[in-house]
């Protein structure tokens, strides 16, 4: 029995492997990937931990997100600010970049003795005959009006005008002026730059302070087709043909070859006062009143430098007293400190004139009256050949008037007329710090001999007055 039953077992457990390999076989062949299949009860139980975990993991992520953001926005507001400031600094270095364009093109349009100009007070007669008509700077459209009789140093606003209505006497109050910038200030442009603009002044540049010199007018006849410009430089009785482009690029001073006065003594005062620093370590200026005391303090610390230097100051000083300081000008009037005294000379001036022709009404009425019982007196035969002379003379008297006036009008003046002086033609020229004399012609072929020669026979005359406007 025993024997059986263990065999029973055996069978049985047999059996039980077997069907248990081929579960297994079966499971295989069902589940080629060799995956597992859980039961329902394990599935379920392992779902829930599953969910849970991926709840939490989405809300991590959620929180990451976020904080992520928050860091992100400072980097952005940052690479904004980084933006803006490029922009800034761009439209910053082109606006600097175009203040420096514009002022390097106003300096290289600007003569340079225009850039940082310095007084001068010198003149020169000028004739332009346009197609045979002489131009008239007499006129208005040339002229300006300004304070008469008021004498200063400083520097004046223009550097060229005419004034008193006296023509052909052009006034240079800037240094260094060229016939060519005198032709562009009244609208005849032959040195380039701006029509209209003679420049900026630069002498203030520190303060960004620049001041525009802008022309007189567009007054001067332009030349038209075949028209050349014709230039004679000369005086009465003596002139030359000289080079157009001479005079329009020359300074006036080496065109007529004639230093300015005014020029000369400002340089020698510069000089002075550079030896004056040197020597006393000082900026001391030199004058008329302090001299004395300069030239011994030169002698006590250097005897030699101070003899030199004391001969210089006597030799310039003493042109300063000739010249009657440095106010210079062509025109008649009388120096005063200001403008109260000028106009308390001009009334004064205006009632002598009241006063003196009143007497002479009451002279001429005297002295007609007395011509009157002369004549009734005499017999008719004088009375005739009174009227008979007295009609020849006043047939001369208009027909020299009648000439001159014919002159006038043939060499385009309509001036103000300069009282005669006493002076001679040299004391005149160097009262007046006058440099020279020109004529320009605008026409197609060159001027003869006598058409130059009625022009410079036709010179303004000068006057005494060395105090300018």
């Amino acid at each position: 029995m025993s024997d059986s039953t263990t065999k029973l077992d055996t069978n049985s457990t047999e059996n039980s492997q077997t069907s248990i390999e081929n579960s297994e076989l079966n499971s295989t062949i069902t589940n080629p990937q060799n995956e597992e299949i859980k039961p329902k009860n394990e599935t379920n139980s392992t779902s829930k931990p599953n969910l849970e975990n991926s709840q939490k993991t989405d809300l991590e992520t959620e929180v990451e997100t976020k904080s992520n953001n928050e860091n992100s926005r400072p980097k952005e507001k940052s690479k904004e600010k980084s933006k803006m400031w490029k922009i800034v600094t761009l439209l910053a270095g082109t606006l600097v970049s175009l203040v420096i364009i514009s002022l390097l093109a106003m300096f290289f349009l600007t003569p340079s003795n225009f850039r940082s100009p310095r007084m001068d007070h010198s003149h020169f007669r000028l004739q332009y005959i346009f197609q045979g008509q002489s131009e008239d700077f007499a006129m208005p459209r040339y002229q300006v009006d300004y304070i008469k009789d008021v004498c200063n140093d400083a520097l004046t606003e223009s550097p060229i005008h005419f004034h008193d209505n006296i023509g052909q006497i052009v006034h240079i109050h800037w240094q260094k002026v060229t016939g060519g910038e005198v032709l562009k200030f009244y609208g005849l442009n032959k040195i380039g730059g701006i029509d209209g603009i003679m420049g900026w002044k630069m002498d203030d540049l520190a303060k960004f302070k620049l001041t525009q010199i802008p022309i007189h007018s567009q007054s001067l006849p332009q030349p038209k087709g075949n028209d050349k410009f014709w230039v004679y430089a000369g005086e009465k009785g003596k002139f030359e043909k000289r080079n157009f482009e001479d005079f329009v690029k020359m300074d006036l001073e080496t065109f007529f070859d004639q230093k300015s006065i005014i020029r000369q003594n400002q340089e020698e005062e510069d000089k002075l006062k550079t030896k004056t620093s040197q020597n006393e370590n000082s900026n001391s200026k030199i004058n008329s009143n302090l001299s004395q005391n300069f030239v011994q303090n030169l002698e006590n610390k250097n005897t030699n430098v101070g003899v030199k230097l004391t001969e210089n100051l006597e030799k310039n000083l003493e042109n300063l007293v000739k010249i009657g300081s440095l106010k210079v000008l062509a025109h008649n009037g009388i120096d005063h400190a200001n403008e109260t005294e000028a106009e308390i000379h001009l009334a004064e001036t205006q009632r002598l004139e009241i006063e003196k022709k009143a007497l002479e009404d009451r002279n001429n009425m005297v002295f007609s009256s007395q011509n009157n019982f002369q004549n009734q007196t005499t017999n008719s035969s004088q009375n005739s050949q009174t009227l008979q002379n007295n009609s020849q003379q006043n047939s001369s008297t208009n027909s020299n008037s009648q000439i001159s006036t014919n002159s006038n009008l043939t060499s385009g003046q309509t001036s103000s007329q300069i009282s005669p002086s006493t002076k001679t033609e040299i004391e005149l020229k160097k009262i007046n710090n006058l440099l020279g004399n020109v004529v320009i012609f605008v026409q197609e072929t060159e001027p003869t001999q006598e058409q130059i020669k009625l022009r410079f026979d036709n010179l303004q005359p000068l006057g005494e007055s060395v105090c300018g406007g």
